[in-house]
């Protein structure tokens, strides 16, 4: 007699399996990371940063249901960025 799962409990299995693999993986091709050549050529103090927004890695407009958002129409407005760039081609994230 088969068992009926709900989906929470589906989505704990799977996500417990899922742990399981990738911690796995982890270990196995763990690798000592070498060292950065100039690694002491910042200053006392120094805090290294990144950001990223939506708009830089979101692409693809009229691409997989996604419609142009509103920073998609803003950038074509003339005069709105000063160089008339727009988004269109970012990092190629998508």
């Amino acid at each position: 007699m088969s068992e009926k799962v709900s989906r929470r409990r589906f989505a704990k299995i799977a996500g417990l399996s899922a742990a399981g693999m990738t911690g796995a993986l982890d270990v196995a091709e763990a690798k000592m990371a070498a060292s950065p050549r100039n690694a002491n050529g910042f200053p006392a103090g120094f805090v290294w940063g990144t950001a990223t927004s939506s708009y830089q890695v979101e692409g693809a407009v009229n691409e997989d249901g996604r419609g142009a958002s509103i920073w998609d129409k803003f950038v074509r407005i003339p005069g709105k960025i000063e160089d008339g760039t727009t988004g269109d081609r970012a990092n190629e994230h998508y």
